[in-house]
């Protein structure tokens, strides 16, 4: 399908002067004592906010008049540091890119930081992270000294599509196309430069993992359209408990015709499969997946089996707690989207307290929400139902590929094909 802007009233950005981070700083200490309150409530990560606030301050985020290169070619991934300093860019021309997101400007590009295209980014603290690339490689660097990356990762025998940094159990958790997903003890020390990784699983058609921030749950996404998670997760022996029965489950098992609750593998690792979807839709490939802040949820997007749209979908993920379970729907919100960029995956991103969702739309991004007053989904939440778009911003010349808000401050930023980064901010 070509990749063209969707039918939507192009929205006119007035020019204005990027905010200097001392501006920003001066303008935030003189706020009304509410709104301090409320911003370091925020930032210490309590969802305490009111809702009237949180629409306010999300539906006026604008565009800034700046829009940086980070790239030749397409930004694949945008992550921030847990601090909200820094912003870094996986560029599909192999580079990776550092940005100062309060000022908004670019502070370096690492040229042919890989030897392919580089995927995602992962922060292990505010000052190292982690990059996966098509060159089959985990590479960690540290903010400070760019020059050369602290180790490289090799173990997969194919393209690294996704990289997450566990800090409750100190441990990297990759997953490539090669069907694998690995661990990586990277805080231990290794020899001769070489860090071992263990193999954990084994999934047919394998497109991305995420797990939880308390490593209770390992969720992970196939290109067959099904989306399961590991409840009660156990690292150390989930490649004994798994490997061969999840092979078999995942070969024959159809989201469309079957429904597999739970698989219960000596009450570790327990497998459970997620199959409700939106009546409209039959999801094919899965290719992104975000986890709520509180962890309650998963957000995922995926491209219909007859590739004419794509759907993001929301579904609880708490465990079973009672034979209720097995007459609740997971489904909670959903909302379709356009497939533009076809073959391309799209990253949504969740806001600070989970309340708002920045989704891709062609080449803008749209802010969607579980009910137009921005409540949080357990203040709204009867049946499943559709998401509500409270703001929409072109941003771009080329389709956006990913977006994501900083954890500590009212930015959003988002990366697209054309090698773009955009930054937004409220405007009141």
């Amino acid at each position: 399908m070509a990749d063209t802007e969707p039918p939507r009233k192009k929205l006119k950005v007035k020019e204005r002067k990027i905010f200097e981070s001392k501006k920003f700083v001066e303008d935030t200490c003189s706020c009304p004592t509410f709104l301090k309150y409320q911003l370091s409530l925020r930032a210490l990560g309590f969802y305490d906010v009111p809702s009237s606030w949180t629409k306010k301050w999300y539906t006026s985020l604008k565009l800034l008049n700046k829009i940086q290169y980070a790239s030749t070619d397409a930004i694949f991934n945008l992550e921030f540091s847990p601090d909200g300093k820094y912003l870094v860019a996986a560029c599909e021309n192999s580079d990776i890119t550092l940005f100062d997101p309060c000022i908004h400007k670019k502070l370096r590009s690492v040229n042919n930081a890989h030897k392919d295209s580089v995927n995602c980014i992962s922060f292990l603290d505010t000052i190292t992270f982690a990059s996966c690339s098509d060159d089959k490689t985990v590479s960690l660097w540290d903010v400070r000294n760019l020059k050369t990356n602290i180790v490289n990762l090799k173990g997969h025998s194919s393209w690294v599509k996704s990289i997450h940094y566990c800090s409750k159990t100190g441990q990297l958790i990759s997953s490539a196309f090669d069907d694998t997903v690995r661990t990586w003890n990277v805080n231990e020390n290794y020899k001769n430069g070489e860090v071992k990784s263990n193999k954990v699983l084994n999934v047919p058609y394998l497109t991305r993992t995420k797990i939880s921030n308390d490593a209770s749950q390992l969720f992970v996404a196939t290109t067959t359209g099904f989306l399961f998670i590991i409840h009660n997760l156990n690292l150390k022996t989930l490649k004994l408990d798994t490997k061969e029965e999840l092979h078999n489950l995942a070969a024959s098992f159809n989201p469309r015709k079957r429904k597999v609750p739970f698989k219960d593998v000596r009450n570790t690792n327990t497998i459970e499969f997620l199959n409700d979807y939106p009546s409209d839709s039959k999801p094919w490939c899965i290719a992104s997946i975000q986890i709520h802040p509180s962890g309650n949820t998963i957000l995922s997007r995926y491209t219909n089996q007859n590739a004419s749209s794509e759907w993001s979908v929301i579904h609880d993920t708490q465990p079973d707690t009672g034979p209720l379970f097995f007459k609740m729907s997971r489904l909670q919100s959903y909302i379709e989207e356009p497939n533009l960029a076809s073959g391309f995956i799209k990253e949504l991103c969740y806001n600070q307290d989970g309340r708002i969702i920045c989704s891709p739309f062609g080449n803008s991004i749209r802010l969607l929400a579980y009910d137009r007053n921005c409540n949080d989904l357990v203040e709204c939440y009867q049946n499943p139902s559709p998401l509500v778009e409270i703001g929409f911003v072109t941003s771009h010349k080329n389709s956006v590929l990913t977006t994501r808000f900083s954890p500590t401050l009212p930015i959003l930023a988002s990366g697209c094909l054309g090698g773009q980064v955009s930054f937004y901010q409220p405007r009141f």
